[in-house]
């Protein structure tokens, strides 16, 4: 007597087996999907971040420059003045020259930039822990913390701005004639 044929399908067990084995292989792909995600957010927080830190820094730059003496048709020196937590300059325009105040705001922890007339805020950096000021001299880098140009020869060959990010650490900006 010949021995009954197995059916050829899957048994319980195998499909237990299998269901298993479809499960954890789901479960990475979901997990990596989120990491995923999480990184792309993660990524385009970091890009917004950087690319404020650099129109800041676009901004900032060239203010100094304008401050720092440069040759202008008028021949005259724009007002530079440091105090405290403030950067006060005048930067020559074409009718003039413009009051503008860089200052770090420690109740916000930011970094505004403004009219010296104290117009509303037209450019400003969140999450600025610090700010600090040196200027370039005959002697070397000296702290700026107060420090005004009164006339030509007062003015620095060179300025280093400071910025503590608090999500970067510190950001220096030099300027140098």
């Amino acid at each position: 007597m010949k021995a009954p044929q197995r059916d050829a399908g899957l048994s319980l067990l195998e499909l237990v087996a299998v269901l298993a084995i479809f499960s954890v292989v789901a479960l990475m792909g979901v997990q990596l999907l989120s990491q995923a995600m999480s990184n792309r957010d993660r990524l385009l927080r970091a890009d917004a971040r950087v690319t404020a830190l650099t129109a800041v820094i676009a901004v900032l730059r060239r203010d100094l420059e304008q401050a720092i003496p440069q040759p202008d048709r008028s021949g005259k020196l724009p007002v530079f003045a440091i105090a405290g937590n403030s950067i006060r300059l005048a930067a020559p325009d074409g009718a003039g020259s413009t009051a503008i105040l860089w200052r770090h705001d420690p109740s916000a922890d930011r970094l505004v930039r403004e009219g010296a007339t104290g117009d509303a805020a037209t450019l400003q950096l969140a999450d600025v822990g610090a700010m600090r000021v040196d200027i370039f001299g005959e002697t070397g880098w000296s702290d700026g913390q107060t420090w005004r140009a009164d006339g030509p020869a007062d003015l620095p060959d060179g300025v280093r701005v400071v910025l503590s990010l608090n999500d970067m650490g510190d950001v220096p900006i030099v300027v140098a004639r």
